[in-house]
């Protein structure tokens, strides 16, 4: 268990909401310097019903317009009049400056826990087992973060923590 946590903080915006499938050409999803990080996509799912948090994916190396255009999101539902996304990026202090390999670490991080403490209806990958490399981080979301929980720990799942919590005692208060 690691005792040092790393906190990554989102600040969201949305919901965009999609013409039939089509990614809008605006400045937060096509802005260089900005248009990075991680994003959920909203809609219908035919067992879990219509507003539903489908998907959570990441925009690295490329911005947010040209990634969620590669998803055919078009083919996503037949209600794809309702597509809603909402973009994630990154917020850091004062002049704080990431290396683009701490920036793309952590970006990935949140991607993956997020992932895995919500179950996206159309995620597949991080979703039953919890990534080992994630365990340090903490994420935080601020803005319109839609369904997603205010906070992420990786602590929360991590197989050490578990395993130490697990031997603990209930708390006899004045004993």
């Amino acid at each position: 268990m690691s005792s040092t946590m790393t906190p990554i903080y989102l600040d969201w915006i949305g919901p965009f909401k999609l013409d039939c499938g089509e990614v809008p050409d605006r400045d937060e999803f096509t802005n260089s310097a900005t248009a990075w990080g991680v994003y959920q996509i909203y809609g219908s799912h035919p067992v879990y019903g219509p507003k539903v948090l489908l998907y959570i994916g990441k925009a690295w190396e490329q911005n947010f317009g040209t990634r969620l255009n590669q998803h055919g999101l078009a083919d996503w539902t037949s209600d794809r009049g309702n597509l809603e996304i909402y973009l994630g990026r990154m917020l850091v202090s004062g002049d704080e400056k990431l290396s683009d390999s701490e920036w793309a670490l952590q970006i990935s991080a949140a991607e993956k826990l997020l992932i895995y403490a919500h179950s996206p209806a159309l995620n597949s990958m991080n979703v039953h087992q919890l990534p080992t490399d994630v365990a340090q981080y903490h994420v935080l979301n601020y803005g319109c973060y839609a369904q997603l929980m205010e906070e992420v720990s990786g602590q929360r799942w991590d197989s050490a923590c578990i395993e130490k919590v697990s031997s603990y005692k209930l708390y006899k208060y004045g004993k």
